[in-house]
């Protein structure tokens, strides 16, 4: 059917727009996932054809937007669209309009698992935690599970002095996330940093992200265009400067099908440069991050939680996506421009972070875990992967007992739900 609204289109330029509105990285984010592919061309059939099936179903919510703002918020009404997903069309559509009229009657809230994931390594099909963030009122938050900056440093206040929580953290950066029982390797690689770094050179480590499925509301860093432009950027560095060595380290998750399902383009497959001989890819198990982080001058990540782990555990980090920023609340170090990024790398001057640097990055590790971010609900069978397991179920018996009795923490949902109406943090 024809389009009711007028789509500028264009996808090298990163622009799917409609009045005024760049509704871009959803459309990207939805063919990638689709696609398993961090390069989307549209040039492919199969990525055309389901780039207009998005396009059809997101003019479709867009009128609808339009209509609930006109009908509805423009009477002075509060509005609040929930959904369980926002960073793919078509519900991205109803974040990024939410997030454009800017208006405070008008909220996106995102209402998903927490960080459990995280917290089991993988250890079970379905969710028994639930976490909600108004992506209105919170713009820098690009998922529930993460922190709220203003939250944390009230909880970390009232909690820096417990060692059972930091000890908790301690244990989660110890676990071995890459299921390798092979130790010969990662003694292989142990001994030959120890012998570049005895000879002077500086060892710099690009921990990567599953290149798929990014979960943001706009892509790029300060000094890069994207995780694929990083890496391959930090190559090129790399080649000119000798005393340097780099690994590309990536994450163990492409191997897990329940993440990654059938996944085209690793981490490593976004280098299109040359690899000189000062850069070396790691295998995905060759070697955890604990056990890599003693022989570490440099971490550099895109994002990903495992910049905290190497801070606690003592290694100067680098975040060099802008979500990489927002997403942690503890000073690491960040690119200011493309030359200043290459500048720093060459001159091999790393500061290793404080301790009190490094008791912050491991406490708000445990801090994802409370219910300050992570409410407990067992009121449904819901996935926590990209394992089948399918239509979410009620189990009717929690269910009976909240009609009964009710509960708090549901009452702390709500009004975290309808906190931009009312003004009430919790």
């Amino acid at each position: 059917h024809d389009l009711s609204n007028s789509w500028e289109v264009n996808w090298k330029e990163r622009i799917v727009a409609a009045g005024s509105v760049n509704y871009y990285q959803g459309f990207y984010e939805r063919l990638s996932t689709r696609v398993r592919k961090f390069t989307v061309d549209l040039n492919e059939d199969a990525a055309q054809i389901d780039f207009q099936v998005q396009l059809h179903r997101s003019d479709t919510c867009l009128d609808l937007c339009q209509r609930i703002y006109n009908d509805i918020v423009l009477r002075n009404i509060n509005v609040a669209f929930v959904s369980g997903n926002s960073h793919v069309t078509p519900f991205s559509v109803f974040r990024d309009f939410a997030r454009a009229k800017n208006d405070p009657r008008l909220s996106f809230i995102n209402c998903n698992v927490a960080y459990e994931n995280y917290f089991t390594n993988l250890g079970s099909k379905f969710a028994s935690t639930m976490c909600v963030t108004d992506m209105t009122l919170h713009p820098d938050r690009r998922a529930p599970f993460l922190a709220l900056p203003h939250k944390f440093e009230k909880w970390y206040a009232d909690n820096k002095s417990n060692a059972e929580l930091k000890s908790r953290a301690d244990d989660l950066i110890n676990v071995n996330r890459n299921s390798s029982s092979d130790d010969s390797t990662a003694n292989e690689i142990a001994s030959w940093l120890k012998k570049e770094r005895s000879a002077g050179k500086k060892v710099v480590c690009l921990f990567g992200k599953v290149p798929v499925d990014l979960n943001v509301p706009y892509d790029g860093g300060p000094a890069h265009l994207d995780m694929k432009d990083w890496l391959n950027d930090t190559v090129r560095i790399a080649g000119g400067a000798k005393d340097l060595i780099v690994l590309v380290k990536p994450h163990p998750h492409e191997l897990r099908p329940e993440i990654a399902l059938d996944l085209i383009d690793g981490f490593a497959d976004l280098i299109e440069v040359g690899l000189p001989d000062n850069v070396r890819v790691l295998g995905h198990r060759d070697i955890n991050v604990n056990a890599l982080a003693q022989h570490l001058d440099l971490a550099i990540l895109w994002n990903g939680s495992s910049g905290l782990e190497l801070t606690a555990l003592g290694v100067p980090t680098m975040m060099a996506s802008h979500f990489g920023r927002h997403d942690y609340p503890v000073e690491l170090i960040y690119p200011k421009s493309r030359e200043q990024y290459e500048s720093y790398l060459r001159a091999g001057k790393f500061p290793k972070p404080g301790a009190e640097l490094r008791k912050r990055a491991a406490f708000l590790i445990s801090y994802l875990g409370t219910p300050d971010v992570s409410v407990l609900n067992e009121y449904s069978l819901r996935q926590i992967t990209n394992d089948r397991v399918g239509v979410p179920r009620w189990r009717w018996d929690q269910v009976n007992d909240f009609l009964k009795s009710g509960d708090a923490r549901m009452d702390l949902i709500a009004d975290r739900i309808i906190e931009k109406f009312t003004g009430v943090s919790r």
